[in-house]
């Protein structure tokens, strides 16, 4: 670099064509590439130096990304956005259609309200949850929902009477239940589907029940039926025993016999004793006086008497008789009154009686003088006691088996009349049942209201689904181009390229040529200039010529144009030049400056040394060697050791060799030429995808390490770093 260079002043001479001279930069922006250039320098001295080697970690930002990726791209987002919403909205506004409501009311009872007969069960009002909780779930159980959708109702709507329908119908039911009362509701797009569904659920709810509740009263008639014979039988039974047992007699009758009997043995055991007493004095005495005999006649008179005899008996026929009336009446009755008085009467009489035996015995008159009276008495009274005995005997034991006979009866009377007592309950239930099952009052359960036709919707999301719809629209607009940028990548932006290889200095930016000729582009011009300032820096350039060699990533990238515009750029500087056209794709340099047929690069690589192939542009500090047209020497013939002495020989004949190497990817010649030159421009053409320009870099970062320098071409005119200038 010329030392007077930095101390000049800068007019519009420099920054401008022979041919065309006009006026472009101020001072002031002057002396802001300038600095740029100072900085630029200062950074890349540290890396080469090695003193920081790693790009800074730096943090993730997804905002940052996805306002990257939109950048440039708003109109079409917006675009998007706006079809994706009249579309979002338009789907959503036909998915969703008005729902008519239809609801129904039933009242559930905690006992069944009946006729005639009261319940005295409670067990259904201690169990009221459970019972309306169980009803609530019997409505949309699938015997209901089963004979509903083969209703005839159901099947004029296009119900089908499958599962499907089924799932469909209880999907469509809506059951709520509080207190002792259960809402049943049902929603339809059709007003009058939703009342039809509804009442259709209801009725078969109630045809269910009511036959439930029939079939539970048949269960029920018909096992108390059952019951009842079985009892009948019973008491048949029972009555046959009762016959055998007691024959002819009742049981009050055999109750009496017995009491007769009981009082018949004790009187015979009165007689007994005063026999034994009569027997007894007349065994311990044979001498008694008169009086002694008197009395033992008297006693054996009073034995013996038979009308003594009939009233005892009587007496004790009439005791047997109070006893009876005793137990069945009280003692005020007139009966027992009557009862007490004959027996007073015969008690009186046995005592006149006693008294008339007693006066014939002192007497004498029925008595016997002679000796052997005693004796005969007493052996008439022993065998008369031994009656006495017998007949006491045979009492008794009537007596026990009459007992036995009554407590048997007692048995079987108290077991029929308990078979009576559950006859009579069985009948009475069976009579309740006969009797309610067939009233039509309100049961445990009944439907109150109702379905009716809707007249408003009950919902509508139409509107709701439309805007979010629409919402989901945009969002999908704006994601799909977020998309479009992600799968497309490329660098689009200058800090695209910047952050995305930290390991390449981006040196500058150059906008797209809005005009036919670069040299009438100022904002072209102006970027190229800073980028020459910021390359003469980075150059280094002291005594002996540098080698900058452009090349990029494919075909069109723009190397052509960026070598020719910073030869003319440096040669304005005052800068010994030399322009080399080395791409062998196309020779797009050479046919720019209008030397196509020119001796050039092919016949020095072929002759092995520079001749006269340099050729003076109408700048005079600025030469050209040209593609040349040899097509003997082609990009695979060149040796590296050839084109170094070339650039070598070049290199000692100015102060800065450009060399136009074309596409990096595609030719030998620009691996060669990045591995010999000072510095190496690598050009990215605005919008170049990541998986052509990310290999090409790969492959610069071996051949040109800390060498490499990037430029963003063709940048549209929102790049923050042309929005910087």
């Amino acid at each position: 670099m010329n030392d007077s260079h930095p101390d000049l002043p800068l007019d519009s001479s420099i920054i401008h064509t022979a041919d065309t001279r006009k006026d472009v930069e101020s001072d002031a922006l002057e002396m802001d590439i300038l600095r740029r250039a100072a900085a630029f320098q200062e950074n890349f001295d540290e890396s080469e130096s090695g003193e920081s080697t790693d790009p800074p970690v730096r943090a993730v930002n997804p905002v940052k990304i996805v306002l990257r990726n939109l950048r440039g791209r708003y109109l079409i987002a917006a675009c998007l956005a706006v079809l994706f919403s009249a579309v979002g909205a338009t789907g959503g506004f036909l998915s969703k259609y008005p729902i008519y409501v239809s609801g129904g009311i039933i009242q559930l009872y905690p006992t069944k309200t009946n006729i005639l007969y009261s319940d005295t069960d409670d067990s259904r009002l201690r169990l009221f949850d459970a019972f309306v909780a169980s009803e609530a779930s019997f409505l949309k159980s699938p015997p209901v929902l089963e004979r509903a959708v083969n209703s005839p109702q159901l099947q004029e709507l296009g119900w089908t009477a499958d599962l499907d329908g089924m799932s469909r119908l209880k999907e469509t039911v809506a059951v709520e239940k509080k207190g002792g009362l259960i809402t049943v509701t049902t929603g339809h797009r059709d007003p009058v589907a939703a009342a039809t569904l509804l009442n259709v659920v209801l009725d078969t709810y109630q045809q269910l029940n009511s036959e439930r509740l029939k079939l539970q009263d048949s269960v029920r008639d018909r096992e108390l039926s059952r019951r009842e014979e079985i009892i009948l039988k019973e008491l048949g039974d029972l009555d046959k025993q009762i016959l055998n047992v007691g024959q002819e007699y009742g049981v009050a009758s055999i109750v009496e016999a017995h009491i007769r009997k009981i009082t018949q043995s004790e009187d015979v055991d009165k007689r007994i004793a005063e026999l034994s007493i009569s027997i007894a004095s007349m065994s311990n005495s044979t001498k008694t006086n008169d009086v002694d005999l008197g009395d033992a006649e008297t006693k054996r008179l009073v034995i013996l008497d038979q009308a003594m005899a009939d009233m005892l008996f009587e007496q004790s026929k009439q005791q047997a008789e109070l006893a009876v009336l005793e137990a069945r009446h009280a003692p005020e009755h007139r009966d027992v009154l009557e009862m007490k008085a004959r027996i007073a009467v015969i008690d009186k009489s046995i005592e006149n009686r006693r008294l008339q035996l007693t006066t014939l015995g002192k007497t004498g008159a029925l008595t016997k003088s002679d000796s052997k009276a005693p004796t005969e008495s007493a052996d008439d009274l022993k065998a008369l006691r031994n009656q006495f005995v017998a007949q006491r005997t045979s009492l008794q034991q009537e007596a026990r088996e009459l007992n036995g006979r009554m407590i048997k009866l007692e048995f079987l009377k108290d077991e029929r009349s308990q078979l009576r007592l559950r006859l009579e309950e069985i009948r009475r239930a069976l009579e309740q049942i006969r009797l309610e099952s067939n009233h039509t009052l309100p049961g445990t359960a009944e439907i109150k209201s109702r379905g009716a036709v809707a007249t408003r919707p009950a919902s509508d999301k139409r509107i709701m689904f439309c805007l979010a719809g629409g919402g989901f629209g945009a969002v999908g607009g704006v994601i799909v181009t977020l998309a479009y940028g992600l799968l497309l990548g490329g660098y689009r932006f200058s800090d695209d390229l910047s952050e995305g290889q930290p390991n390449f200095p981006m040196v500058g930016v150059l906008p797209a040529i809005v005009k036919d000729e670069p040299e009438d582009d100022a904002g072209f011009q102006r970027a190229i200039y800073r980028l020459g300032v910021d390359l003469q820096l980075l150059l280094d350039m002291k005594p002996g010529g540098k080698i900058l060699a452009v090349t990029g990533t494919s075909g069109g990238s723009g190397t052509s144009t960026v070598a020719l515009a910073l030869a003319r750029a440096f040669t304005n500087s005052r800068l010994k030049t030399v322009l080399v056209d080395a791409d062998f794709t196309d020779g797009a340099l050479t046919s720019q400056l209008g030397l196509t047929g020119s001796a050039g690069l092919r016949e020095c690589l072929l002759n092995g040394s520079l001749g006269g192939q340099l050729v003076d542009s109408d700048a005079s500090l600025l030469r050209t060697l040209p593609l040349g047209n040899s097509n003997v020497v082609s990009d695979s013939h060149i040796a590296r050791r050839q084109f170094a002495h070339l650039l070598q020989q070049l290199r000692s004949q100015c102060d800065l060799v450009i060399v136009d190497l074309g596409p990096l990817t595609d030719r030998l010649v620009a691996r060669m030429g990045s591995a010999i030159a000072d510095r190496v421009l690598f050009v990215v053409p605005a919008g170049a995808k990541t998986g052509l320009v990310n290999p090409a870099l790969a492959d610069l970062e071996r051949l040109a390490p800390h060498r490499a320098l990037t430029i963003l071409n063709f940048a549209v005119p929102s790049d923050p770093r042309l929005q910087a200038v």
